[in-house]
């Protein structure tokens, strides 16, 4: 109601009032869609294979159905499909684990206080990383605005290779907390930290000397302002995954939540009152600034109120090895970003180069999560040759 009644009465957005209507239907299919309980029953093939199958399909619709500028409604539409088509799936699927009638049961008010915690922390949260758009348009220009979302879809892209692992790992910590399994819980913690310090510290690391090559790659020559917004954004990627890690996978298995919404609203605020003073002045590099600052408060926030449980793990991860892996990196890439010609085959054969560097370093420097994965790889092949020998001796 709130939405019609904003592109009903905003003239700036009346202007956009069919692409908005299309767009909002992503509100109902979010509704029905209820991710939350496939997550909830640790059913990630199923959301996996489901979302790959509806994105594999909206990316022939877009080469197919959008061949001009005029197309940006249908392109919408594909990319509401994209998101959330595959609720339908979900709500198809739901009749397996619930049965869906009409239930009157007061028990559900109990339900009710720990639920609109997270659903605050989901409002708080929007506020601060979908707002500062939102400010861009009504403070500045559309020109802008297209700016920052080219910056900020490269960044959730990269983002979502990192905080995938949170809603992984939820279910299962909560887990161990609810069943006093201490140890268990701090091993799996102390390796998700060092996931998100490898994974995203090398990716924040990457992308900023290699901002202009990805811009080009996937905005193109029209959106070089949005290099320098795009080169802030970066060092979310690993602010956030540690963030995601000490909240998601910390603080809310330890029921603490509240924590989580107090440190969202304070980013929130801080994002706010930033945006307000530099995108007048800097438009989307401001609000990248913005950005940046509200996620170091979000994270120095939880920090201190984890202190006494966040310190112990901080200290089990080996950043010190990390570090040097992903310098080693860097410096190992320069050759490529300063002596290859052509953004594509810079950013190719620059991202070959770094990652490979930071793999084998890590591996020479023995850091723990790498030798557990290649040791978890070394078995799952073994596993995997008995299988097939066993076969073989069944046939003959």
């Amino acid at each position: 109601i709130l939405f019609f009644c904003l592109i009903g009465f905003v003239p700036r957005f009346q202007g956009e009032w069919t692409l908005y209507a299309v767009v909002s239907i992503s509100i109902f299919f979010n509704t029905i869609g209820v991710e939350w309980l496939y997550k909830g029953i640790e059913q990630y093939a199923y959301i996996t294979i489901r979302s790959a199958i509806f994105k594999l399909i909206a990316l022939g619709a877009m080469f197919l159905l959008v061949t001009k500028p005029e197309d940006y409604i249908i392109y919408g539409g594909i990319s509401i499909f994209a998101s959330v088509g595959s609720n339908i799936c979900n709500f198809i699927n739901l009749r397996k684990h619930v049965t869906l009638k009409v239930l009157v049961d007061k028990s559900f008010i109990r339900h009710f206080k720990p639920a609109a915690v997270f659903m605050a922390m989901s409002i708080a949260s929007s506020i601060y990383t979908h707002f500062a758009v939102l400010m861009l348009g009504l403070m500045t220009s559309d020109v802008a605005v297209g700016y920052y979302n080219a910056a900020l879809k490269i960044r959730i892209v990269l983002l979502s290779l990192i905080t995938s692992l949170g809603a992984v790992l939820l279910p299962r910590l909560s887990y161990y907390v609810s069943h006093g399994m201490t140890e268990e819980f701090t091993r799996v913690s102390v390796l998700a930290m060092s996931f998100v310090a490898i994974a995203a510290g090398g990716l924040s690391v990457f992308f900023i000397p290699y901002a202009y090559d990805a811009m080009m790659i996937l905005a193109g020559g029209e959106y070089l302002n949005a290099v320098l917004p795009m080169q802030l954004l970066m060092p979310t990627l690993f602010i956030v995954g540690i963030s995601n890690l000490t909240g998601v996978q910390i603080l809310i298995p330890l029921g603490k939540e509240k924590i989580v919404l107090q440190s969202i609203i304070a980013g929130g605020l801080v994002d706010v009152c930033l945006n307000l003073i530099l995108i007048p002045k800097l438009a989307a590099t401001g609000a990248a600034i913005g950005t940046l600052c509200a996620e170091v408060v979000v994270l120095g926030f939880q920090i201190v109120a984890l202190r006494g449980v966040i310190i112990p793990l901080v200290r089990e991860v080996q950043w010190g090895r990390i570090i040097i892996a992903i310098a080693v990196a860097l410096v190992a890439s320069l050759p490529i970003y300063l002596f290859v010609s052509g953004f594509f085959a810079r950013l190719i054969f620059g991202a070959l180069m770094f990652f490979f560097v930071e793999g084998v370093v890590l591996l020479l420097a023995k850091e723990q999560l790498t030798l557990k994965t290649v040791h978890d790889l070394k078995g799952a092949i073994k596993r995997k040759n008995r299988t097939d020998a066993s076969d073989a001796d069944g046939g003959n």
